[in-house]
């Protein structure tokens, strides 16, 4: 399974420890620090999916979440340094397919990103 990621996180850390394992399994990677990066590769690239923060330099992440769930129905996953309990649900109300809070298993974000994959593309009927 292989395709397009975009990582918007302005933690350079986290967006290397994602680059490099989603490399090694063949997908594309596309990484922005903040919003108007984010903004710009998701209208010039079209990734298959997004992970994002929330809480980024230049706004908040679950507001970017809205505006992209309005012009499109890419799976997003958030991550976020907000672990609370209102904050996942935020996240999801905001329109995110799953809400990871930090810190988490990188492995395990890469198997619940690519089940999501998965039935995205069973829905279109896209092969693998």
């Amino acid at each position: 399974m292989h395709g397009t990621i975009l990582l918007i996180d302005d933690n350079t850390l986290v967006t290397e420890i994602y680059r490099k394992a989603l490399l090694q399994r063949g997908y594309q990677v596309l990484e922005g620090t903040n919003i108007s990066q984010g903004r710009h590769y998701f209208e010039n690239h079209h990734p298959d999916l997004i992970i994002m923060e929330t809480v980024l330099p230049d706004g908040d992440g679950n507001n970017f979440c809205r505006e992209l769930r309005n012009k499109s129905s890419v799976p997003i996953i958030i991550v976020t340094i907000r672990g609370k309990e209102e904050d996942i649900i935020s996240g999801h109300n905001a329109g995110a397919d799953l809400v990871f809070p930090k810190p988490y298993n990188t492995e395990m974000l890469i198997v619940r990103m690519e089940g999501l994959l998965r039935r995205v593309r069973r829905s279109y009927n896209v092969k693998e």
